[in-house]
């Protein structure tokens, strides 16, 4: 037996152990998994895959897409399940090709890429930003929520289009410059 296989199938032995004392602690307590915990199987099906990627058990690393995608995913749909918050789909889909900018400098840092670390890094920081000015516009502006975010929710929305823009042209000229 090879030793990744020995490490496959020790890790996933080790995962069915432990939902098995999730769910039948869940059982024993009277939690309703089904309502509130479905999301975490989400995240924890992710946060396996990022790990194997992570971990060198898939020598390619590409089970860091995947993970860090599907782990994303759980988290959002593990905020929305338990705030029930599901108008945030209006700006949270952001937050995925954000996680696919991340998987990408996570890959290119681990096979030693520094050229895609930074793309990823740079394409992570633009839909972070692009997730900012969702939340901001269609909570503090729209108010997509209901919610009431006072002060920040009426003045962040164009402050962070300013400062977009500026960080826009500054970055433009500074590449200009290095050229």
């Amino acid at each position: 037996m090879r030793s990744n296989d020995w490490a496959g199938t020790t890790g996933l032995g080790a995962l069915l152990i432990a939902l098995g004392i999730v769910f039948f602690a869940a059982q024993v307590l009277g939690l309703d998994v089904g309502r509130y915990g479905w999301p975490m199987i989400i995240v924890g099906a992710g946060a396996l895959m990022l790990l194997m990627g992570l971990s060198g058990f898939d020598p390619s690393r590409g089970l860091v897409f995947p993970g860090t995608i599907v782990t994303t995913v759980g988290l959002i749909l593990l905020y929305q399940n338990t705030t029930r918050h599901w108008e945030s789909w209006a700006y949270a889909w952001a937050l995925i090709p954000a996680s696919v900018g991340v998987a990408t400098m996570l890959r290119a840092l681990l096979t030693r890429h520094p050229r895609g670390a930074r793309r990823g890094l740079s394409m992570a920081a633009f839909f972070l930003v692009l997730f900012a000015l969702g939340f901001s516009f269609f909570e503090g502006v729209v108010h997509i929520s209901g919610r009431d975010l006072g002060f920040l929710g009426q003045y962040a929305f164009p402050l962070l289009l300013i400062l977009t823009g500026v960080w826009m042209l500054v970055a433009r000229t500074m590449r200009v410059e290095f050229d």
